[in-house]
Parts: C-alpha cells; sequence; structure tokens
C-alpha cells in the first residue's frame, strides 16, 4: 500500500511538471511574434536610453552590439547613457564609442525611491527621439533589434513593447537562474494572458514613443516603485495604452548576473516578492504547484535510493530533467550540470523567497549595487 499511495502521488507530480511545461510552451511560443519586416518611417528618430551603475563588466558588449546598427540605420539614433554615480571603468568604456552620449545624473538617491527611474527620467529629459527605448547595460542587441521599432507605426500600434532577452549563462552559478526564469516567466505571461489591464513587463527591453511615454508621466510618475518595469505597463494600462510583451533571441539575449550567487540572490530578492503580488491567482497557483511538484518528485526520488527502488527513481529523476530542461530552454541557455543538478536552483529559489518575506515582515530594507531600495 505504502508504494502504491508514493507510484500515484508521483504521477500526479509528474501530470502537474507536464501540464506547466506545455502550457508554458504554448504561451512563450505566442510571445515571439512576428517581427515587421519594414523598418520606423526615416523621418523619425530613436533615442536609446541605457542606466549604468557599476556596469563595467557587461556594458561594453551592449554599446559594441549597437555601433553597426546606429551607424548604418535609416533614420536618426542617439545613444545615452545615464551613469549613475559609478565607482567602476563604466565611464571609461562608455566614452571609448564616439557615438555614444555619457551623463552624470544630477538627482540625488532617496532612500524609497528607484534609482533606475530617476536615471531614465533624467535620460529622457536629454533626448530628442520620437521613439524611447530603454535597455539594461547587460542586454545584447541582435539582428533583428532595429525591426523592433516599427511596430510602433501604424494603427493598431502598441503603447509599450516588452522584451525579455533571452538568457545566456556561462558557468553553473549563473545557471542557478533556471528556475527563476522559469518561474517568473511563466507567472508573467499567464497574467497578461488573463488580464485586460493591470499587465506585467519585462524591464531590460522597453520601446514606446515619446507622445505616449509624457502622456503616461513616465518614470517620475512611478519612482517610488520597487518594480519600475511593472509600474510602468500597469500606468501605461491605466491610460488606455495597449502593452504586449515578446521573447525573441534574434532581438536580444542577455547575461543577468555574471558576477554568481551573491549578485543572483540581491537581484532576485529585490523583485521576486513585488512580482509575486503583481500575478493573478491562477499564475500563482500554477507556479507554486509547478514548484512543489518538481520538489516533491526529487525528495521521493532521493528517498527511493534507499528503499531499493533505484530504477524506478532514476528514470522518474529522468523524465523530471528532462520536463525542467525543455521549459529552462524556452528562456535561456544553461549548462548540463544545471539541467542534471536542478534541484538546488529551485532549492535556492525557495530560499530567496522566504528570505524576501522575512526582509519584508522584519522591514529589513533589500540592496542592490550599494544602495538601499
Amino acid at each position: 500500500m505504502y508504494y502504491d499511495a508514493v507510484f500515484v502521488s508521483e504521477v500526479i507530480a509528474v501530470v502537474v511538471v507536464a501540464i506547466v511545461t506545455i502550457a508554458t510552451f504554448a504561451i512563450l511560443r505566442r510571445l515571439k511574434g512576428e517581427v515587421p519586416a519594414e523598418l520606423l518611417d526615416s523621418k523619425k528618430t530613436v533615442s536609446i536610453l541605457i542606466p549604468a551603475r557599476n556596469e563595467e563588466a557587461s556594458i561594453g558588449n551592449l554599446l559594441a552590439s549597437l555601433e553597426e546598427i546606429v551607424k548604418g540605420a535609416p533614420f536618426e539614433v542617439e545613444v545615452i547613457v545615464a551613469n549613475d554615480g559609478s565607482t567602476d571603468g563604466t565611464l571609461r568604456l562608455c566614452e571609448e564609442f564616439d557615438f555614444v552620449e555619457v551623463f552624470e545624473v544630477s538627482k540625488s538617491f532617496v532612500v524609497g525611491t528607484n534609482g533606475k527611474s530617476n536615471a531614465l527620467a533624467e535620460a529622457v529629459d536629454r533626448s530628442s527621439g520620437d521613439v524611447l527605448v530603454f535597455i539594461d547595460a547587460d542586454v545584447v542587441v541582435g539582428r533583428n533589434f532595429i525591426n523592433l521599432f516599427g511596430m510602433l507605426d501604424g494603427e493598431g500600434a502598441p503603447g509599450l513593447i516588452s522584451l525579455q532577452p533571452f538568457h545566456v549563462t556561462r558557468s553553473f552559478g549563473e545557471g542557478l537562474v533556471l528556475s527563476f526564469n522559469i518561474v517568473t516567466l511563466t507567472g508573467a505571461v499567464i497574467s497578461n494572458q488573463l488580464r485586460r489591464t493591470e499587465k506585467i513587463a519585462f524591464g531590460p527591453l522597453l520601446v514606446t514613443t515619446k507622445d505616449n511615454y509624457l502622456a503616461t508621466g513616465g518614470h517620475r510618475s512611478i519612482v517610488s516603485e520597487t518594480t519600475d518595469d511593472i509600474a510602468l505597463a500597469n500606468s501605461y494600462s491605466a491610460h488606455g495604452f495597449r502593452v504586449i510583451t515578446l521573447l525573441d533571441r534574434s532581438i536580444a539575449t542577455f547575461r543577468m548576473y555574471p558576477f554568481g550567487f551573491k549578485q543572483m540572490v540581491e537581484g532576485f530578492s529585490k523583485n521576486v516578492l513585488a512580482g509575486f503580488k503583481s500575478v493573478s491567482l491562477l499564475a500563482v497557483l500554477g507556479t507554486g504547484s509547478y514548484i512543489t511538484a518538481v520538489l516533491s518528485l526529487d525528495i521521493a526520488v532521493a528517498r527511493e535510493l534507499f528503499h531499493r527502488q533505484m530504477i524506478v527513481a532514476l528514470v522518474v529523476y529522468a523524465v523530471v530533467t528532462f520536463l525542467v530542461a525543455c521549459g529552462a530552454k524556452m528562456v535561456g541557455r544553461y549548462g548540463r550540470l544545471n539541467y542534471l543538478l536542478h534541484p538546488i536552483s529551485f532549492l535556492v529559489f525557495l530560499f530567496v523567497f522566504v528570505r524576501s518575506i522575512a526582509r519584508s515582515l522584519l522591514s529589513i530594507p533589500n540592496t542592490w549595487k550599494g544602495r538601499p531600495i
């Protein structure tokens, strides 16, 4: 009877993981969409705005990927970097590219505000483009990046385009974000499919027109919000603008946390709790069931190894690993060891989530790049 009950519970858990994986695959395929072949009207201008605080490890790659696009575009493009008190080589790297304008953010950081929003608000003030592109310093643009702006032309154009870059990792430590990416992207896209308003955007790359941006109040209207991308999307929805989300590696990729575990914990700690509060109840239930099913199966496998069920346990673990890998490969590139040792990633996710709740209850501020948030 014991083994019958265990077997049934394992089958149920495998089915849950499979259903969520298939649903995620179906939803994320819809996010790829069709990038228009026609470029933006040549009479229009584009401002690419990059917030930067101690981005020496990544901003050079972004600017190098932009150089050919900027110089070969059939419309005018300006690139503005908002240097927000960097103490590393960020400024020096930016000055190596002759097409980049760099300025120092003038407004002093105030606890309880979002430094990124402050920086981008000042960057918009300096911009002259009809189209605004907000892009994080750890992004690298791809061959279809320039075509993205054409989506803003014509009737029925979206008010805000949000793109989640394809995540590229280079080490096991970086690859621990595997579970975070599956869970957060799945939750976000499920919520966006279910809701007409209260949309969720992906912050690494946002595109809009300047007129629409100013009509919503822009970043200055959300300067007190930790999750600026979600707040901006909600502001656009509240003003009647359509928000769309995309996932396309031909447009952009990124390397999110190149310095490993500590940086990853800090980065997700500031967002994960706020993100869960922002998604729909169905999204929370779906992602929660997925995490529970994966970890319960992994625990069951470990238990069965000590009950002379080694072959069954290994088969179950192989199936779970395959399903996790299928979900992860839709949103990023991770090492084989990250798939094989996926329980570590899911345990880290739970650690960060519980840590965020505890810090919130104890009124302990999270920090990011040396600043309390």
